[in-house]
């Protein structure tokens, strides 16, 4: 089973490398599910429709891929990450 974590900035005014930084450091915030490896990580550009044109990036999302131990099911996920995220959710990272 991989897990997947996407994360995209809004509202912050710099150029690619303030989105990835902010988004990273977003990230290392969030918690983990025990013994998960980290498989991948991309941040790419996306971009505001305007009248048609899309000549410029708007932001950078960042996905990040885990693949979890063998043997856990979705249920497992969702427990762990509702029981860390009350705690998680309460106090929210800053995003910009």
């Amino acid at each position: 089973m991989v897990v997947l974590v996407g994360l995209g900035l809004l509202g912050c005014d710099g150029g690619r490398d303030e989105y990835v930084t902010a988004n990273e450091a977003l990230l290392a915030e969030l918690p983990v599910y025990p013994d998960a490896r980290l498989t991948s990580q991309e941040s790419l550009p996306y971009m505001l429709d305007e009248g048609g044109r899309c000549e410029r990036a708007d932001g950078y999302g960042t996905r990040t891929d885990y693949r979890v131990p063998p043997r856990t099911d979705d249920d497992d996920v969702a427990t762990f990450f509702l029981a860390v995220g009350r705690g998680w959710l309460d106090n929210p990272p800053r995003l910009c």
